[in-house]
Protein backbone atom coordinates (compact mmCIF):
# COMPACT_ATOMS: atom_id res chain seq x y z
CA UNK A 1 0.00 0.00 0.00
CA UNK A 2 1.30 3.56 -0.84
CA UNK A 3 0.53 4.85 2.64
CA UNK A 4 2.65 2.00 4.27
CA UNK A 5 1.87 -1.81 5.86
CA UNK A 6 -1.38 -1.80 7.58
CA UNK A 7 -2.86 1.31 6.18
CA UNK A 8 -6.25 1.94 5.88
CA UNK A 9 -8.41 3.59 2.69
CA UNK A 10 -8.29 7.04 4.99
CA UNK A 11 -4.41 6.75 5.26
CA UNK A 12 -3.99 6.98 1.60
CA UNK A 13 -6.44 9.70 1.00
CA UNK A 14 -5.05 11.66 3.97
CA UNK A 15 -1.62 11.42 2.37
CA UNK A 16 -2.44 11.97 -1.05
CA UNK A 17 -4.24 15.12 0.35
CA UNK A 18 -1.07 16.19 1.74
CA UNK A 19 1.11 15.42 -1.03
CA UNK A 20 -1.25 17.74 -3.13
CA UNK A 21 -1.45 20.50 -0.18
CA UNK A 22 -0.86 24.29 -2.28
CA UNK A 23 -1.45 22.52 -5.43
CA UNK A 24 -4.13 24.83 -7.45
CA UNK A 25 -7.43 23.01 -8.48
CA UNK A 26 -6.39 22.85 -12.15
CA UNK A 27 -3.83 21.17 -11.74
CA UNK A 28 -5.84 18.27 -9.63
CA UNK A 29 -7.08 16.14 -12.49
CA UNK A 30 -7.50 12.40 -12.11
CA UNK A 31 -9.00 9.45 -13.00
CA UNK A 32 -10.13 6.11 -11.89
CA UNK A 33 -9.30 3.28 -15.01
CA UNK A 34 -10.37 -0.05 -15.41
CA UNK A 35 -9.01 -2.15 -18.04
CA UNK A 36 -10.50 -5.99 -18.49
CA UNK A 37 -8.96 -8.38 -20.70
CA UNK A 38 -10.79 -11.53 -22.07
CA UNK A 39 -9.10 -14.27 -23.58
CA UNK A 40 -11.01 -16.74 -25.20
CA UNK A 41 -10.01 -20.31 -25.24
CA UNK A 42 -8.47 -20.09 -29.07
CA UNK A 43 -6.41 -17.63 -28.09
CA UNK A 44 -7.89 -14.02 -29.05
CA UNK A 45 -7.35 -11.57 -26.54
CA UNK A 46 -10.16 -8.74 -25.90
CA UNK A 47 -9.19 -5.66 -23.63
CA UNK A 48 -11.52 -2.75 -23.13
CA UNK A 49 -11.12 0.47 -20.90
CA UNK A 50 -13.47 2.09 -18.23
CA UNK A 51 -12.85 5.88 -17.36
CA UNK A 52 -14.20 8.22 -14.34
CA UNK A 53 -12.39 11.30 -14.69
CA UNK A 54 -12.60 14.20 -11.80
CA UNK A 55 -10.02 16.07 -9.94
CA UNK A 56 -9.03 15.84 -6.34
CA UNK A 57 -10.72 17.29 -3.58
CA UNK A 58 -9.59 19.77 -1.12
CA UNK A 59 -11.04 17.18 1.75
CA UNK A 60 -13.08 13.76 1.75
CA UNK A 61 -16.80 13.75 1.28
CA UNK A 62 -19.14 11.48 1.63
CA UNK A 63 -20.11 8.06 3.47
CA UNK A 64 -20.16 5.66 0.47
CA UNK A 65 -17.70 3.53 -1.49
CA UNK A 66 -14.28 3.17 -1.13
CA UNK A 67 -10.58 3.97 -1.71
CA UNK A 68 -10.01 7.12 -3.11
CA UNK A 69 -13.83 8.03 -3.36
CA UNK A 70 -14.71 10.32 -0.92
CA UNK A 71 -11.41 12.59 -2.79
CA UNK A 72 -12.57 12.34 -6.55
CA UNK A 73 -14.38 14.63 -7.22
CA UNK A 74 -16.55 14.94 -10.33
CA UNK A 75 -17.45 18.00 -12.67
CA UNK A 76 -20.75 18.21 -10.64
CA UNK A 77 -19.15 18.87 -7.24
CA UNK A 78 -19.94 16.16 -5.63
CA UNK A 79 -17.33 13.41 -5.10
CA UNK A 80 -17.89 9.82 -6.37
CA UNK A 81 -18.09 8.81 -2.26
CA UNK A 82 -21.13 10.96 -2.26
CA UNK A 83 -23.33 9.17 -4.96
CA UNK A 84 -24.40 6.62 -3.19
CA UNK A 85 -26.02 4.08 -6.13
CA UNK A 86 -25.58 6.41 -8.56
CA UNK A 87 -22.05 5.35 -8.38
CA UNK A 88 -22.71 1.97 -10.11
CA UNK A 89 -24.35 3.38 -13.19
CA UNK A 90 -21.10 5.31 -14.07
CA UNK A 91 -18.37 3.78 -12.41
CA UNK A 92 -15.09 2.79 -14.73
CA UNK A 93 -15.53 -0.56 -13.42
CA UNK A 94 -18.97 -0.91 -14.85
CA UNK A 95 -18.12 0.79 -18.03
CA UNK A 96 -15.32 -1.71 -18.86
CA UNK A 97 -17.63 -4.08 -18.05
CA UNK A 98 -21.08 -2.66 -19.96
CA UNK A 99 -18.15 -3.11 -22.77
CA UNK A 100 -17.04 -6.68 -22.05
CA UNK A 101 -20.38 -7.95 -21.84
CA UNK A 102 -21.58 -5.97 -25.37
CA UNK A 103 -18.30 -7.89 -27.33
CA UNK A 104 -19.44 -11.04 -25.72
CA UNK A 105 -22.52 -11.16 -26.86
CA UNK A 106 -21.97 -9.81 -30.19
CA UNK A 107 -19.32 -12.49 -30.58
CA UNK A 108 -21.93 -15.22 -29.02
CA UNK A 109 -24.43 -13.83 -31.50
CA UNK A 110 -27.30 -13.00 -28.37
CA UNK A 111 -29.65 -10.41 -29.48
CA UNK A 112 -33.21 -9.22 -29.21
CA UNK A 113 -33.74 -12.95 -31.54
CA UNK A 114 -32.07 -14.94 -28.81
CA UNK A 115 -33.67 -13.32 -25.94
CA UNK A 116 -36.00 -15.07 -23.56
CA UNK A 117 -39.23 -14.42 -22.50
CA UNK A 118 -38.06 -12.57 -19.65
CA UNK A 119 -36.23 -9.59 -22.26
CA UNK A 120 -32.66 -11.28 -20.83
CA UNK A 121 -30.59 -12.65 -23.28
CA UNK A 122 -29.98 -16.42 -22.99
CA UNK A 123 -26.95 -17.35 -23.89
CA UNK A 124 -27.02 -20.22 -26.50
CA UNK A 125 -23.91 -21.76 -25.02
CA UNK A 126 -25.12 -21.70 -21.28
CA UNK A 127 -28.56 -22.91 -22.02
CA UNK A 128 -29.72 -26.42 -20.66
CA UNK A 129 -29.58 -29.10 -23.39
CA UNK A 130 -32.54 -31.00 -24.59
CA UNK A 131 -32.79 -34.84 -24.65
CA UNK A 132 -34.14 -36.17 -27.93
CA UNK A 133 -37.61 -36.99 -26.89
CA UNK A 134 -37.85 -33.14 -25.83
CA UNK A 135 -37.54 -32.19 -29.51
CA UNK A 136 -41.10 -31.49 -31.35
CA UNK A 137 -42.00 -34.21 -33.93
CA UNK A 138 -39.98 -33.98 -37.14
CA UNK A 139 -37.43 -31.64 -35.66
CA UNK A 140 -33.75 -32.89 -34.58
CA UNK A 141 -31.12 -31.17 -32.90
CA UNK A 142 -29.25 -29.67 -36.26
Amino acid sequence: RWSGPGCTYADNNAKLLRELDGVPAARRGARFRTVTALCSPAGALESVEGRLEGSIADSPRGASGFGYDPVLELADGRTVAELGDQKQAISHRAQALAQLVGRLKNELGINAQTAGRSGRAVNPLLAPRRKPSEYPPGRSKA
